[in-house]
């Protein structure tokens, strides 16, 4: 029994509650930064890695561990080479039960190449126990080719895709490689041409982008700087089905691909270039296209998910733009439910000197041809209005938000205009069809769509007199045009300047119900306490925000909401605030649930939050996790242990508890050693209710189980 193990044992008798049960694993000999990932397997098994692991000869050539639910060593898969660092690209799980092992520092020892790559199958009973070698891996045939580089893909349906950006294809470097496998077995084999889609140009990095899957389980990959035919950076996109994989190299007979140099087909300004329909086809964005000598006129061309769509992008396959700058696509595709779809083209040019913006509805059953104009867009009136951002509701309409559009002199005033998603809308944007602000920079526009169809549009820059920012909040039914203007008649509001209600955002709930987080909104004299506020999904809420209708702050600075409102799937919700004070420690953070009516409204503190002790502990700055059990958890990076200042903390809550008080062992595994908490990892498992946490930091991976009922420990009641 370890040291840890023992204090933890006294603690738990001391308390004389039920309690958490951890379980250290012990490390190996030679471990140096055991529990840098962890897994829980479908069957209750375990895997760990340790990419610093030693072994008796060399150093760094990595381990990876599997061990039973009770934490009994199965298998270990070790590098044999000087930094190998076996299992430093990821474990990854597969959908049938097994994972895989990704070494992209993997060195060819009987080839005396380094950085070869290898990517391993082990199976998720047995495990593997030896070497990685050529006999049992996917692996590269030169130096450098650093299989796996890119990552591993899991496939729902059990098969895998390997990402090798930097394999070389023969004397052509940095051609990039995908490769598809069978998830079902082992398979040892070279990447080549034969059993991957490659590129077949220096620089192709075939494998940089990570692929799209789309509504059928078949897959589309981006290659956004491949050369075709001598064109540099056409771009290219490919479609893949999933049980067979694609191999040969990227062409216009297998791809989508550009006319023209710098076309970088499959590219636009959201990083994103690809997008997949709700009806199982995908759309491309090459927002860079060239029409002949008119540059960057942008493209956008329908895919068909079934079989793929291949050859040049072109007028006669695409919606394309007619002016150079126009940049069709720019700001991406916004996806409907209905199975069609919306190109936002903020750039889009009037007249060549007008940079209005369009937002182009487009039937998504088949290939559309247009060019995006007056007569089939939604566009804005005046230079700088850049309308072009839509914005999918659940229904199957949308909204588009235009919040630097001018209601003619006054600039800035923002609107959001509703349109038919069977149908789209045509025009300009106008006081005539939209919700709009009053004065200049209310800029209306930052759209939330909530689960039951309607919408919620958030104006910080809205003044309420002479609140100046004060923000408002506006609720508006999304199934027909809304015509109005923001108010303190129908938003709800601040009272002071610079509240920014909305500011944080508006975190649709899972019921269609909604939550505004407002952290700059000032109590009285107190500034930025912050406020969460509740609202209903079906009316909204029209008035001021106070302490009789928010979650807030105590103390000035408290800034309750600043790190995020997160939906919970019962319809609850969790407020992390990051900058709350506890009796004059500044910043301990304060993680918050809301899981009844009753604790909507009130002050954060130590009776309804779980709250950090030390200075920057900032509870919760990594985020909250909510479980398939529905059960969460809570991780804190910089949480203080001690004299270990930032040595993270894991926490658990029970889905039918209040979490409240401070981090302990009976609700926590902690950190222990100095600036790990950065490095904390879990994984968990439904099935048997565990969790494994990786501290790597501390050489640690430690097995958690909380008792079943809700009442436990110092945090949970």
């Amino acid at each position: 029994m370890t040291i840890r193990s023992v204090l933890l044992s006294a603690l738990c008798v001391a308390s004389m509650t039920s309690t958490a049960a951890q379980i250290d694993l012990t490390a190996p000999v030679g471990s140096g930064r055991f529990g840098e990932q962890v897994r829980a397997l479908a069957n209750g098994n375990f895997v760990v890695s340790d990419p610093s692991f030693d072994s008796a000869t060399e150093t760094d050539v990595g381990a990876v561990h599997l061990y039973n639910p009770a934490g009994v060593l199965i298998s270990t898969l070790t590098g044999s080479s000087f930094e190998d660092n076996v299992g430093s690209g990821g474990i990854i799980m597969l959908a049938n039960g097994h994972y895989v092992v990704v070494s992209p520092r993997w060195d060819d020892v009987a080839g005396n190449m380094s950085d070869v790559g290898a990517v391993t199958w082990v199976d998720g009973a047995t495990g593997l126990n030896g070497t990685v070698t050529p006999a049992n891996s996917l692996i590269g045939a030169r130096a450098g080719d650093s299989i796996g580089r890119g990552g591993v893909q899991a496939l729902a349906n059990g098969h895998y895709l390997v990402r090798s950006q930097e394999w070389d294809n023969g004397v052509i470097a940095d051609a990039g490689a995908v490769t598809w496998r069978n998830g079902s077995g082992a398979f040892a084999a070279i990447v080549s041409t034969a059993n991957s889609l490659v590129g077949s140009a220096p620089g192709d990095r075939v494998g940089d982008e990570e692929p799209l899957i789309l509504g059928n389980g078949h897959l589309v990959l981006r290659c956004i700087s491949c050369d075709i035919d001598g064109r540099a950076d056409a771009g290219a996109v490919t479609w893949m089905n999933a049980t067979t994989g694609r191999v040969g190299a990227i062409s216009a007979s297998n791809s989508l691909v550009g006319a023209s140099i710098e076309d970088y087909v499959g590219s636009d300004q959201r990083g994103v270039g690809v997008y997949a329909l709700s009806n199982g086809h995908y759309v491309v964005v090459s927002s860079a296209w060239d029409n002949a000598a008119v540059a960057d006129v942008g493209a956008v061309t329908w895919g068909d998910g079934n079989t793929g769509t291949a050859g040049l992008v072109g007028i006669s396959n695409s919606v394309v733009g007619t002016r150079s700058g126009d940049q069709v696509g720019n700001s991406g595709v916004t996806v409907l439910g209905n199975g069609h779809y919306v190109i936002n083209s903020d750039q889009w040019l009037l007249a060549d000197a007008m940079p209005v913006g369009a937002v182009t509805w487009v039937n998504g059953g088949g290939p559309g041809t247009a060019a995006v104009s007056a007569g089939n867009s939604l566009i804005g009136t005046g230079t700088g209005s850049r309308v072009g951002s839509a914005v999918a509701l659940s229904n199957g309409h949308y909204v588009v938000a235009s919040p630097g559009w001018d209601n003619g002199a006054t600039p800035n005033v923002g609107a959001v205009t509703w349109a038919d998603g069977n149908t789209g809308l045509v025009g300009v944007v106008a006081s005539s069809n939209s919700l709009i602000g009053s004065l200049a920079n209310d800029a209306v526009g930052q759209v939330t769509a909530l689960s039951n169809g309607h919408y919620v549009v958030v104006s910080t820059g809205f003044n309420n007199g002479a609140a100046i920012d004060a923000g408002a909040v506006t609720f508006v039914l999304g199934n027909a045009p809304h015509v109005d203007t923001v108010s303190a008649a129908n938003s709800l509001i601040g009272s002071r300047t610079n509240d920014r209600v909305g500011s944080g955002g508006v975190m649709a709930l899972s019921d269609g119900n909604y939550v505004v987080s407002s952290f700059e909104w000032d109590n009285g004299t107190l500034i930025d306490v912050g406020a969460t506020t509740f609202a209903s999904g079906s009316s909204g809420l029209v008035g001021v925000v106070a302490p009789a209708n928010s979650l807030i702050g105590a103390s000035a600075g408290d800034r309750v909401g600043f790190g995020g409102v997160t939906a919970i799937s019962n319809g609850g919700y969790h407020v992390s605030s990051l900058e709350f004070d506890q009796a004059g420690t500044p910043n301990v953070g304060a993680s918050t649930w809301v899981l009844r009516p009753d604790q909507r409204v009130g002050v954060v503190s130590a009776q309804n939050a779980l709250i950090g002790l030390s200075a920057s502990d900032q509870i919760g700055n990594f985020g909250m996790s909510e479980l398939a059990t529905g059960d969460f958890v809570v991780v804190s990076a910089d949480f203080r242990n001690g004299v270990a200042n930032a040595a993270g903390a894991i926490t658990w809550l029970r889905r039918d508890g209040a979490l409240r008080g401070t981090i302990d062992l009976n609700n926590s595994v902690l950190g222990a050693n100095e600036n790990g908490g950065s490095t904390l990892n879990f994984s968990h498992r439904a099935s048997t209710d565990r969790t494994i946490v990786g501290l790597p930091q501390d050489n640690r991976a430690t097995l958690f189980t909380i008792p079943p009922e809700a009442v436990f420990g110092n945090g949970f009641e």
